[in-house]
């Protein structure tokens, strides 16, 4: 029997949405990339993966909560993704660190190209990036993330800007399974975009000292300018 879900409604559960064809592609992309990262036989990626989708299925229409948008529903199937793969894992005798680490693999190979380009594209030949990153993430990040995660900017000026998030529908989902550590998995999402980033090239260092996943208040993303622009170019010194 699956765990109670304080944030369920009393009334029937509105129907879910169908998963597109781009988005049951990319849970078998992740599932593909957490198999192989661990060096399973294709055979048995094959059953499991099987089995992993079809489990996420049932565990996502059970799941009766309010969804306000369709990022929410779409942050919860992913969830349910992970949760039925650690699952299936456990099962097959894979240890939780193992399993664990494959599925951090897995959520942050899909697209990784991509979003690295995209990052070093909204960031090219720009002359003030930390103003660039500080303004995508205040008007952009919440709209394209929804009602199920809460941003905050902690703090703003033109050396700093530090942005919290308070609140994360994949950590929601697996507390509210019992298993809140998975959402170490989730975070590991962010060094597709960080990764594109470089403290040489674009003068912002990044640290996140805290997240909900650790046990911490919030995520806690530090975004510090570490040269200023140059007043003649325009440009950030290297």
């Amino acid at each position: 029997m699956e765990p109670t879900d304080p944030g369920a409604s009393a009334g029937p559960s509105p129907p879910q949405p169908k998963r597109s064809w781009l988005d049951r592609n990319h849970d078998s992309a992740i599932l593909n990339a957490t198999l192989k990262h661990l060096g399973l036989p294709n055979r048995q990626r094959r059953a499991l993966t099987a089995d992993i989708l079809a489990e996420a299925a049932r565990l996502t229409a059970a799941d009766t909560a309010p969804r306000p948008d369709p990022q929410t529903s779409g942050h919860r199937a992913t969830a349910y993704l992970i949760l039925a793969a650690d699952r299936a894992l456990a099962n097959a005798g894979i240890d939780p660190a193992q399993r664990r680490a494959a599925l951090a693999h897995g959520i942050s190979t899909p697209g990784r190209s991509l979003i690295a380009f995209a990052t070093r594209a909204m960031l090219w030949g720009r002359r003030d990036r930390l103003t660039v990153l500080a303004d995508y993430s205040e008007t952009q990040i919440p709209q394209r993330y929804g009602a199920s995660f809460t941003f905050e900017t902690a703090e703003r000026s033109p050396d700093l800007f530090v942005q919290s998030i308070t609140r994360c529908a994949y950590h929601d989902v697996f507390t509210r399974h019992g298993e809140p550590a998975l959402t170490q998995i989730m975070c590991a999402f962010d060094t597709m975009w960080i990764d594109a980033t470089s403290e040489r090239r674009d003068q912002i260092a990044f640290k996140r000292p805290t997240t909900l996943a650790e046990g911490g208040p919030n995520c806690r993303f530090e975004f510090h300018r570490t040269s200023k622009p140059d007043p003649d170019t325009g440009q950030n010194r290297d």
